[in-house]
Formats: C-alpha cells, sequence, structure tokens
C-alpha cells in the first residue's frame, strides 16, 4: 500500500480517535514511513482544509486531502514508480489524447443528459410505489446552477490544481498514488518531476470543470425533488432550494460526488479495483510488470462498462441488478431507484445510437469500426477511410475512446456486414465483436488490446505486442513533433525501430507503411487533434467504396524457405508496393475501358475481383523471378570470394 493511502485510510482514522495532539501524530508518522513529517505542515493542511470547508459536508475527507498532498510531498518515489509515472505521462501528453479526453466527457454528458428524459418516465413509474423521484428530464434551475459552479469553482479549481498539485482524487482516476518525486541519492529529478506532474495536474485540471458541472446539477437537481416532496411552492420551494444548496445534507453531497466521478469516468468499479488491490499485494516488481502492462484501469474499465450499460445486451442486466437492490431494500435505497432509471434510460438511447450509425452508414456518411477481416479494413484504408469515423465534407472524423463514438461505430459494422452479404446471426455476432475491438483500440486500453493479440496469435502479434511496449516509452508530445515533420505512416520491425518510429528525424530512416494500391499511408493532421482525414476523392476509390471489392494486401511470408520470404519489414513493404501498383494500374485500365460503364454492379464486381487476382500473381511472380536471381548472383558472389 502506497503511503499516501496508508496515510488516507489510517493515518488520519487513528489522528482522529487517538492521537492527541500533531506532534504525536507526526511521531507516528515518521514511525510508519520512516520520515519526519513537520507538524507545522499538518497543522497547516488541518486549518486550511477545516476554514476552506467549515460549512460544507464532511471536513475529515477535505482533511484527509490536503493532507495526503502534503504526505505524498514528502515521500520520494522509487525508481519502478518513475518509470512508470513517466511512461503514464508521455501517454496522456499527446495533443490529440487532450483533447478527446475533453470531447469524450463532454459528448457523454450529453449523451447521460439524452438519456435522462426517458430514464425520468422510468423514475415516474418507479416512484409511485416508492413514494420518492431521483431524475427530472428537464430542469433549467439546476442546470444554471451547474455554469454557475463551472464558472466559480471549476475554472478556479483547475487554476489551483495546475499552482498547487493534483489532489488523491485527481490522481486515482490515472491509477496514480501520488505526484511524482523522484531522487538520485539526494539531488532531485526536477526535470523528469516538473514534466510528469505537469501532464497529471493538466489532465486534473481539465476534468474540473466537467467535475463541477456535475456536482452542481447533482446537488440542485436533488435539492428540486426534495423540495417538490416536501409539498412546497412558490418562495417557499425556492428558499428550501436555496438552504440546501448551501448546506446540503450528507446523503446529497454523497450522490453528487458519484455523480460528478460518473461523468467524468472516474468511479470506481470492481474490475479496477480487484486489479489494484492485486498490485498492491504483488509487490514493487509484480506492481510494475502489471502497471507496464495495463497502465490504465479505472477509465478504460469504465468506459467498458459504459458501453454495455447503454447496448440493448447489457441495459437490461443492468437494470436487473439494480431493481434486485431497490427490491430486497423494500425502496429505500434512493441510489439503486436513479441507477435503475438510468439503466433503462441509457439502454434506449445507446440503441438509437446503434441505429443513428447504421443510418450513416447507409448513406455513406459513416464507416464500421474495427474489423479481423483483411479484405475490407485493406479496402478501407486503400479508399481513405478511418474505422469508426464521420465522413464530413470529404474528411473522416475518429470517434474513437468514448462510448458515444463506439455505439455509432457498432450501428454502422453491422450496415458494412449486411452489405458483405453476412447473415442476420452473423451481423450481431460480428456487432458484439467489434464492439470489443473499439474498445479494446482505445488509447487508454492499447496495452490489453496488444496482449489479447500476442494470446491468440503469439507467432506474428507477439512481436507487436512487444513493439507496442517499447514505443510507448517514447512520449506522445515527441512523437507528435515527428508526425510534424513527416507526414508518412511508418512501420517497425522491432522494438528499437518502434522507438525510432517515435522520433523526429529517426523515424524518416524506416520504411513507409503502404496501402494496398502501393501508396504511402499518410498520418492525420499532427498540429490539429480534430481534423479529420482527407478521403480519396478518385473514381477507382468511390468504386471500390461502392461496390465493396474485397481488396487485400499480400500477406507478409516469415518461412525462410519460401522464395518469397519477407526478411524484414523494408523488404515487406516494398513487395507490397510492387504488388499494389500492379493490381492499380490493371484497376484503372479496367474502369477506363468503354464497357465498365454499360456493365451492370454484380459484372463490375465479378470483372474487378478477377482483376486483382490477376495483377497479384502477376506482380508476385515477378518478385519471385526477381528474387530467384538476386539468390543466384549472391551465391555467386560467395562462391568467387578467396
Amino acid at each position: 500500500m502506497s503511503a499516501s493511502c496508508d496515510f488516507v485510510e489510517v493515518g488520519v482514522r487513528e489522528f482522529l480517535e487517538g492521537a492527541k495532539d500533531l506532534e504525536s501524530f507526526s511521531r507516528a508518522m515518521k514511525a510508519r514511513f520512516g520520515r519526519d513529517i513537520d507538524p507545522a505542515i499538518l497543522r497547516k493542511a488541518f486549518e486550511k482544509a477545516a476554514g476552506r470547508y467549515e460549512k460544507q459536508f464532511a471536513p475529515l475527507n477535505d482533511i484527509k486531502l490536503e493532507l495526503a498532498k502534503e504526505l505524498s510531498r514528502a515521500r520520494r518515489s522509487g525508481i519502478f514508480e518513475t518509470v512508470t509515472a513517466l511512461r503514464r505521462a508521455g501517454l496522456l501528453s499527446g495533443p490529440k489524447t487532450l483533447v478527446r479526453n475533453v470531447a469524450g466527457n463532454t459528448v457523454s454528458m450529453g449523451f447521460d443528459a439524452i438519456a435522462r428524459i426517458p430514464a425520468s418516465l422510468v423514475d415516474l413509474v418507479v416512484g409511485r410505489y416508492t413514494g420518492t423521484r431521483t431524475i427530472s428530464p428537464f430542469n433549467m434551475d439546476a442546470t444554471r446552477r451547474a455554469i454557475q459552479g463551472v464558472i466559480r469553482e471549476g475554472f478556479k479549481d483547475a487554476a489551483t490544481v495546475m499552482r498547487d498539485g493534483a489532489t488523491p482524487a485527481d490522481l486515482a482516476k490515472f491509477d496514480v498514488p501520488n505526484e511524482l518525486n523522484a531522487y538520485v541519492g539526494n539531488v532531485e529529478m526536477k526535470v523528469f518531476n516538473r514534466y510528469a506532474n505537469f501532464i497529471l495536474r493538466l489532465q486534473g485540471a481539465l476534468d474540473k470543470p466537467f467535475r463541477a458541472f456535475a456536482y452542481n446539477r447533482s446537488l440542485a437537481e436533488q435539492a428540486h425533488i426534495l423540495a417538490r416532496a416536501e409539498g412546497l411552492k412558490g418562495a417557499d420551494r425556492a428558499a428550501r432550494i436555496n438552504g440546501l444548496m448551501a448546506s446540503p445534507p450528507e446523503a446529497m453531497v454523497l450522490q453528487a460526488i458519484a455523480d460528478a466521478e460518473q461523468a467524468i469516468f472516474a468511479n470506481s468499479n470492481r474490475f479496477a479495483d480487484a486489479l489494484s488491490a492485486g498490485a498492491r499485494t504483488m509487490g514493487p516488481g509484480g506492481k510494475f510488470v502489471l502497471d507496464t502492462i495495463v497502465p490504465f484501469r479505472k477509465v478504460p474499465t469504465n468506459v467498458v462498462g459504459r458501453v454495455l450499460e447503454s447496448s440493448p445486451a447489457g441495459a437490461p442486466i443492468q437494470a436487473g441488478i439494480q431493481l434486485r437492490k431497490l427490491i430486497k431494500s423494500s425502496g429505500l435505497d434512493k441510489q439503486a431507484q436513479k441507477q435503475f432509471s438510468m439503466a433503462i434510460g441509457r439502454g434506449a438511447s445507446g440503441t438509437l445510437l446503434i441505429a443513428l450509425g447504421y443510418k450513416l452508414a447507409q448513406q455513406g456518411r459513416m464507416t464500421g469500426g474495427f474489423t479481423n477481416d483483411r479484405g475490407v479494413s485493406d479496402r478501407e484504408e486503400a479508399v481513405g477511410h478511418s474505422p469508426g469515423s464521420l465522413i464530413i465534407g470529404g474528411k473522416s472524423y475518429q470517434l474513437d475512446g468514448s462510448p458515444v463514438g463506439i455505439l455509432l461505430a457498432v450501428g454502422a459494422s453491422m450496415h458494412r456486414d449486411t452489405t458483405e452479404g453476412k447473415r442476420p446471426v452473423s451481423v450481431v455476432t460480428s456487432a458484439i465483436s467489434n464492439a470489443g475491438k473499439e474498445v479494446l483500440n482505445a488509447p487508454f486500453l492499447q496495452g490489453v488490446s496488444d496482449i489479447e493479440g500476442a494470446a491468440r496469435r503469439p507467432e506474428t502479434e507477439g512481436g507487436r505486442f512487444a513493439r507496442g511496449l517499447a514505443g510507448s516509452l517514447v512520449p506522445s508530445f515527441i512523437n507528435t513533433a515527428g508526425e510534424a515533420l513527416d507526414t508518412v505512416q511508418r512501420r517497425a520491425d522491432t522494438p528499437v525501430e518502434a522507438m525510432m518510429a517515435r522520433v523526429p528525424g529517426l523515424r524518416q530512416s524506416l520504411p513507409a507503411k503502404r496501402d494496398a494500391l502501393g501508396r504511402e499511408v499518410s498520418t492525420n493532421n499532427w498540429w490539429n487533434p480534430i481534423e479529420g482525414k482527407e478521403e480519396k476523392p478518385g473514381k477507382l476509390e468511390q468504386e471500390l467504396d461502392r461496390l465493396k471489392v474485397r481488396l487485400q494486401k499480400p500477406n507478409r511470408v516469415r518461412d525462410s524457405n519460401s522464395p518469397m520470404f519477407d526478411k524484414d519489414e523494408r523488404t515487406y513493404q516494398e513487395r507490397v508496393r510492387v504488388v499494389g501498383e500492379e493490381v492499380l494500374r490493371s484497376l484503372e485500365r479496367i474502369i477506363a475501358s468503354p464497357w465498365y460503364a454499360k456493365a451492370s454492379d454484380a459484372t463490375k464486381t465479378k470483372r474487378l475481383q478477377a482483376e486483382i487476382a490477376k495483377a497479384k500473381a502477376r506482380a508476385s511472380e515477378r518478385i519471385k523471378t526477381q528474387r530467384n536471381r538476386e539468390k543466384r548472383q549472391e551465391r555467386q558472389r560467395t562462391a568467387t570470394r578467396p
């Protein structure tokens, strides 16, 4: 257990229950952590917390917060903790990650606002039996107070975090016990500390306005419901609401805190708690391994949970769990009533999102999500489509990472599978699989995705896991700088090359990634995190997309005895280029021919598929002949050497 965690859970309780004064508490802390804790610091923290929150609920919690911050600054970070903190900061440092996190919070809160409409109807029905309401769909006063809370508290708290440091609650969202305090001997590693802590503080600061909005909206909504339940009207109701907002009861604050944490995906859940508990029992080495493989636990598991709760399959399960709690409490568990109603509301809204994704894909305005079908994924890449993206104005905007984007992508994937001729049962099972891929391909779960692939296909995906792990050691902001100078995607063959691919100047020495038509694949706009990727506007790309022609790159050959053996990534990408260019020339010739305009779509598709196969065979034969010639020449040179 970390020092700050020990302190919060044990130290404060011991002090409040038994310690006579701050000095004795400081001595107890020294015995526990082997380090002096200045009594003046503790006294200052107590006074600061008690003064700031004197009229609010549970000043004890805020005293814990202040003291935990002071203690975390007093302890030094170990080598494993330092490496993990730097890697986490690197993963969070990219501008695209920062903007997508903010956008994800915004979109998810908007989705919840929509889900509250059907949820309030369910809550109204349930309230007839429990005698209380927990959700109101449209409450302008609660929204007004929430906005005021953002202006009055959210931005101020954000500035405070950047100045004074992230709170334990901010750090807990990213599974970080303390801000980094790294030393080598008695020398503080200020550059490392400031870099890692700046990134964590920035993430915490960006969350503060969302926390404030959700917290104040929840308080105001509860105050309105309580005042209405008491039968108050007019000025009496307004006065009661103002009084509750000024001095909210304990139950209201607890509910508001829970709602605020859920709004930014910082709420506790059993899976993340189990992983964290397991990490604490592993010792420093075992915890380091787990943190390396799964650097973030709380946010991604909450995203998974939210997707499941909002799906037609998961919503009934969640609703059943909460209904059981409600019945068991004889209707007294307000939290269970609210979560039951929200489960129904999210399920209904999530189903509509899936249907919307299907409709958008039907209109050619959205692409399906990730798929293992290479004939589909390679074609999508060649025509310029990004997985799970909205297509607006000739550009595709990828909606990755958030539950809303994932649900839309599921609907688009169902449309894609339907047009590919899959049976209804296969479409549904494929949709579930695609939803899992969308979740695993979110930035926070990339490590889990790589492990899943390595376990499924160790001979091919094991190297990808190693490369992904090595590449993640290079901070994202450095990779952003590399993409600014080199707008071509690069391919790495080894862990070292994976690190080179993220470093400006070094990445240009690696082979370019090629699409199925032999062309270099470009990166997204590096300086604008929300900039879409350009669609390929050519007639060939339009026809391949419209007719859903299967187009696949040649597989990499790893058998050294084969004449087509690809000894490294550069050799393979060169083969992809030669084959792709032959396919491109052949397809352009077919589409430009006079008969093509008169042929039916079925005839066109059949002819294009046949021509792709012939072109790949011609190119492969040419490559085989060339490589055999090179081998003979190499043997001759070897034989003539003295």
